[in-house]
């Protein structure tokens, strides 16, 4: 999702983090993406809730690369 996003495909993003989202719901880095691509398309009140659930669940980490600070200072 990060990926795609960086190369300007934001519906190639969205399915991503969609997809990764479906297989694992509680992913921390997955929700966050999410938070990212809202934001990024002007739903920011959608954006804001995104983040928020990041912050009050982290949930378990998936893999042990995951940037700590999308769960707090990001």
């Amino acid at each position: 999702a990060h990926c795609r996003h960086r190369l300007g495909d934001h519906a190639g993003a969205v399915a991503a983090c969609e997809r990764g989202l479906a297989e694992c719901p509680d992913d921390a880095e997955l929700r966050f993406r999410s938070g990212v691509l809202l934001h990024a398309a002007g739903r920011l009140r959608e954006a804001a809730e995104a983040y928020e659930r990041v912050l009050a669940d982290a949930g378990p980490r998936y893999f042990t690369s995951i940037d700590r600070g999308v769960t707090g200072f990001k």
